[in-house]
């Protein structure tokens, strides 16, 4: 085979792989991907009460990025988290612990696209979010995180023991925001 042949079959070859590297790529590490927006009930709606007096509120979280989003947790916040907010760093603690168990991830937010969930809030807190003063703080993986976390989790149900250490771990990542909350839809 001709030298030339070689170097456009190397070219080819390597133009090819380099597309799902940049996608990978893209989507690993992603800052704060999604928006919340409140779903106002319907005028006849119970509201559905949770455990502690809690009432569940419906919310649409949309993904703003290319690449799909696994949440994996979400929960009020009354105020904007700082850096460094314990809260968010507890519950993204406790996250990555219940990640080692086998379909944990709770709603998948496909790219550019939205999903609704469910938040459970106390009455107080549903009048802040009423007023447009909640944010959600949420713990999730990007989609190529959130496939080699699933692939990690089927390699450990086959693998033996001793190997489970050479798998990989990815961790979740967290973000906050704001709800948007329509003008006419405020707590009743």
């Amino acid at each position: 085979m001709p030298r030339r042949a070689k170097l456009i079959t190397l070219g080819i070859f390597l133009v090819l792989l380099a597309i799902p590297v940049m996608h990978v790529a893209r989507g690993w590490g992603l800052v704060e991907p999604l928006r919340f927006r409140h779903v106002p009930p319907a005028p006849d709606a119970v509201p559905l009460t949770r455990s502690l007096g809690t009432v569940a509120v419906e919310v649409i979280a949309e993904n703003q990025t290319a690449t799909p989003v696994d949440i994996l947790a979400e929960w009020y916040l009354d105020s904007p988290p700082p850096d460094s907010s314990l809260h968010g760093l507890l519950m993204t603690s406790l996250v990555e612990q219940s990640m080692g168990v086998p379909g944990y991830w709770r709603v998948r937010v496909p790219a550019y696209g939205s999903a609704r969930i469910l938040l459970d809030l106390t009455p107080e807190r549903r009048q802040q979010m009423g007023e447009g003063r909640g944010h959600v703080g949420y713990a999730f993986q990007s989609g190529p995180k959130a496939t080699l976390t699933r692939a990690s989790h089927w390699l450990a149900a086959r693998l033996p023991k001793s190997w489970h250490r050479f798998l990989p771990k990815p961790s979740a990542s967290r973000g906050a925001a704001p709800i948007d909350v329509p003008p006419h839809t405020g707590s009743k």
